[in-house]
């Protein structure tokens, strides 16, 4: 059986994986509807290759993005084919305590 390809990357799946290294494979700029505020938003979705081999769609959060830009660039060119480590944070997300995932 092989593994499914495509799954979106959350915190609980991070804060369970002993190596936290990935590397950037793709970078789409995608549209998402918030139901919350009935809007459409614009989003990039990094596809990012874990230490497990397995290959994960992430939708960085603002502070992540900086962070990543900060570090490697701020084109996608320049990061695609970049390295780094997540790391997981337990943070109020609309009045919920939820694993969050941030780069070191």
């Amino acid at each position: 059986m092989g593994q499914i390809d495509g799954l979106r990357l959350t915190g609980t799946y991070i804060s369970k994986l002993s190596d936290k290294n990935f590397q950037v494979m793709k970078i789409n700029k995608v549209s998402i509807h918030d139901a919350r505020t009935n809007k459409d938003k614009e989003l990039y979705q990094y596809s990012v290759k874990l230490s497990t081999g397995a290959v994960r769609t992430w939708l960085p959060c603002q502070k992540a993005l900086q962070h990543m830009a900060d570090m490697w660039g701020d084109t996608t060119e320049e990061q695609i084919g970049k390295k780094g480590k997540f790391k997981v944070v337990s943070k109020d997300v609309f009045g919920e305590t939820k694993p969050v995932i941030y780069v070191e």
